[in-house]
């Protein structure tokens, strides 16, 4: 696949305040970022069913970017908010297309990500890891966790860089796939066959992240229980803790931290005239009946198993954490409860990427 190159590459985006619940200032980015076709292209993801995207139906595809411009440009004021308050870094998906100034042929793999390398300022001291998705003759690209602005001041037509949405972490069929899991209460939306099995996600972490110590035997390639901060804090998105005021509890929804069910984005479609895409509609009633409720708190505290598998090299592996349910016990609502909490999953910058696991 040949990734086009989309003019004006060189002009600078701003990202503008309409895209973003906070008042910080506004950043520029240095870089294009990618189209949902080029995604899809490289990815087996869900976004054709997050934005409602169809490259046979023009009026579809049109309406799909510009709600796809919108999302980029939240992510990247999300970013940019993160790095202001904690230093958070984000996942982005950054890519080389081109080729050599001499004669025009197309660069080494190992060119391309030396210039990539070279364009951030790469020492792995900083917690810099690329880890590659593809790597053909004429385009490169690769996972990386960056400062926004780090991220943004990729500057030049022979990069790409594409914050790595929740939308965008969704396997391909992961979410069906959990709106029919097995072992869940049986019910009319559910193929449960009543055996006890419990189902389950799996996640990858971003490069860096949850990294084992080469000296650390009990961590190499051990599937291990957790308390582990990445959970805890998704857990803490989904129930907020008792001491918290309900006006704060309010605040914490994880509504505004995913676009496609963000007020800016809810009002932006009544401006164009356009409805909310379907997955939206159902991301935001999922929300409010699992977990704005408090139905799922139980769930959340008490029925959850998390476990990790730590990677050594995080440029030739991945660190990954799984979650299962234990179906003791369950209820008509569980299916919900996985539903949301693969959603704030999705929306933890550490994730880069959510699917369901299929019973073998």
């Amino acid at each position: 696949m040949r990734l086009s190159i989309i003019a004006p590459t060189a002009t600078a985006l701003l990202v503008s305040m309409s895209s973003s619940t906070s008042h910080a200032q506004p950043m520029v980015v240095g870089a294009r970022s990618l189209t949902i076709a080029e995604c899809l292209a490289m990815i087996s993801t869900d976004i054709s069913e997050e934005f409602d995207f169809s490259e046979a139906d023009e009026t579809l595809a049109a309406i799909a970017g510009k709600i796809w411009d919108a999302a980029n440009s939240y992510e990247w004021q999300k970013a940019y908010d993160a790095e202001s308050t904690s230093l958070q870094k984000f996942p982005y998906l950054l890519c080389h297309t081109g080729t050599n100034e001499i004669d025009g042929t197309n660069l080494s793999g190992y060119q391309r990500i030396s210039d990539l390398k070279a364009a951030v300022n790469y020492t792995e001291d900083k917690g810099m890891y690329f880890r590659a998705l593809y790597n053909r003759e004429d385009y490169l690209c690769v996972y990386g966790q960056l400062l926004a602005s780090v991220a943004s001041g990729i500057t030049g037509e022979d990069f790409i860089v594409q914050p790595i949405l929740p939308s965008l972490k969704f396997m391909k069929g992961s979410v069906d796939s959990m709106k029919k899991a097995v072992g869940f209460y049986n019910n009319d939306d559910s193929d449960s066959d009543g055996d006890g099995y419990n189902p389950s996600l799996d996640i990858v972490l971003c490069p860096g992240v949850a990294v084992a110590d080469d000296d650390d035997a009990e961590n190499i390639q051990v599937w291990k229980e957790l308390p582990e901060e990445t959970a805890a804090e998704i857990i803490a998105m989904l129930v907020p803790p008792e001491t918290q005021t309900i006006a704060s509890k309010l605040a914490n929804s994880i509504s505004n931290t995913y676009y496609m069910t963000s007020e800016v984005y809810l009002n932006a479609t009544a401006d164009m005239g356009e409805e909310a895409t379907a997955r939206s509609k159902m991301w935001k009633t999922m929300i409010q009946d699992y977990q704005e409720s408090g139905k799922c708190n139980d769930v959340y505290s008490n029925r959850l198993t998390w476990t990790m598998l730590r990677a050594t090299d995080p440029e030739k592996g991945v660190s990954l954490l799984h979650v299962e349910f234990d179906t003791t016990g369950n209820t008509i609502h569980d299916i919900g409860c996985m539903l949301t909490l693969s959603l704030a999953i999705a929306a933890h910058p550490n994730v880069s990427s959510v699917e369901s696991r299929e019973r073998v």
